[in-house]
């Protein structure tokens, strides 16, 4: 199993290292967690020079990490997106070694395999993003605890630093500080141990506190939709397990009713396990953070479960093993680990680059050149335009409340030009926009455009007095 383990490492360096791709696709954040790097380096305000009215400030562990390369290599995406592959083997490494004091060798490096398999990670990994980062500081702080909790004494220095590091990387990982302090006052009833890591989530608060981090307030809160949680949640596991799509067809919308009965479920089993003081440290974390997940109003996919990865696979197979042989059992991992390869190598050329296009280019290269500093613009991705181009911008809108009266907020925000994608903005069919708001009328006229992109400039901006013109969408 030794050498099997080390020829599974070196093939996931070699097959993730080399379909890595320079560019991005254009989905925003990762340039917000760039933008907070380069500040770092810099020593310039954290939240400057992103966005004009920038909605969510994330916290700086993620930032701080990047900040290192970017000052070596400089924004290099290829290199800030080989921090995945690093990150998402030494998560393999302790999957192997929790699963090794739950279930054995053997099933420690068949979930080792299946882990480096993943073909969620082979997409993933082209995005500059916390979850992978996170969901190593989640699995480290799991691996740390469980050594600390069996030696019963000695330091919880690296589990409380991986927890608050957990912490302000994404504010998920209070879970990890809540769940050590429930397992340690309420269940083994030794409040007095858990007072370091109580002071460890205070001080990862201070810390997100010191950067503005946006906790709860920049959330929309008609994105709720607790009728789906159920059946988000199940996709969400499956899609990591069975990547044939057809699956999901099976999974009905009726499965709504999922959401509260898992709410109920879960809440239920944290209460009587503690009272029968038969809780464990990694059941209470995985119990808090499905009760986040079905609770959190963001629909983020699958790479919102990644630190539960480990933990849920686990109780799979103990739980499976009372009514399935191993040897059955074993045969179906076997099987998702083929299946694993056989997507990775149907999917080989992979790449959803949006940002380094020849169109993309070409607008860009546009509003560098022609842009002055004081100029701003719309764009649906105005964080990763302004990291390639140095022009700051807003989004035409942030909450899909407000998605249609977008308009009110060019004049408050000075806009003078609005960038469209074809694909995606309806405006972009306009070559003339003429825009009622209020007391004031605009005019905006096409000054450039591509296959993929037009860009409209604000040529009037009147008294409604002077210029009457119906509004144009």
């Amino acid at each position: 199993m030794k050498k099997i383990l080390l020829a599974a490492f070196g093939l996931f360096f070699f097959v993730n290292t080399v379909t890595l791709f320079c560019g991005h696709n254009w989905g925003d954040d990762f340039a917000q967690y760039i933008h907070h790097a380069i500040n770092i380096i810099e020593h310039q305000p954290y939240s400057s020079n992103i966005v004009l009215d920038l909605w969510v400030i994330v916290p700086p562990g993620f930032p701080f990490l990047l900040s290192a390369l970017i000052y070596w290599f400089g924004v290099n995406l290829k290199v800030l997106k080989f921090l995945n592959v690093v990150f998402w083997a030494l998560s393999a490494l302790l999957a192997y070694d929790i699963t090794l004091k739950r279930l054995g060798k053997f099933w420690a490096g068949l979930i080792a395999i299946w882990f480096l398999s993943a073909p969620f990670f082979f997409w993933y990994k082209q995005n500059i993003l916390s979850d992978i980062p996170f969901a190593f500081f989640a699995l480290l702080s799991i691996w740390s605890f469980l050594r600390y909790a069996q030696r019963d004494r000695g330091s919880p220095l690296i589990t409380i630093f991986s927890m608050s590091y957990a912490a302000i990387i994404r504010s998920a990982g209070f879970g990890l500080i809540i769940a050590a302090v429930i397992y340690l006052g309420a269940v083994k009833k030794n409040w007095k141990r858990s007072l370091g890591f109580l002071l460890g989530g205070i001080i990862a608060w201070c810390i997100q506190w010191q950067y503005g981090a946006s906790f709860f307030s920049h959330l929309d809160s008609g994105a709720y939709a607790p009728r789906d949680t159920g059946q988000y949640l199940l996709k969400m596991i499956l899609e990591f397990f069975i990547t044939v799509p057809v699956i999901y067809k099976y999974v009905s919308p009726s499965a709504f009713i999922l959401g509260p009965i898992l709410l109920l479920v879960i809440s239920a089993v944290v209460f009587f396990r503690i009272r029968g003081k038969a809780l464990g440290f990694m059941g209470c974390f995985t119990s808090l953070y499905l009760l986040g997940v079905l609770l959190w109003p963001v629909q983020g996919g699958s790479r919102y479960i990644l630190p539960l990865i480990v933990p849920l696979t686990i109780y799979l197979i103990e739980l499976a093993r009372k009514k399935i042989p191993d040897k059955v059992l074993a045969g179906i991992f076997m099987l998702l680990i083929l299946q694993n390869i056989f997507v990775i190598g149907t999917q080989w050329e992979f790449n959803d680059d949006g940002v380094f296009q020849k169109d993309s280019f070409e607008m860009m290269s546009w509003v560098e050149k022609n842009l002055k500093e004081n100029e701003h613009y719309m764009f649906y991705k105005p964080r990763a335009l302004s990291l390639f181009t140095g022009r700051i911008g807003a989004p035409f809108w942030v909450y899909a409340r407000d998605s249609q009266e977008w308009y009110r907020r060019i004049k408050p925000l000075n806009i003078t030009y609005l960038i469209c994608d074809k694909q995606v903005d309806q405006i972009s069919q306009y070559d003339i926009l003429n825009l009622v708001v209020d007391d004031y009328a605009l005019c905006f006229n096409t000054i450039w455009e591509n296959p993929q992109y037009k860009i409209l400039h604000l040529t009037q901006l009147k008294d409604i007095q002077e210029l009457r013109s119906g509004p144009g969408r």
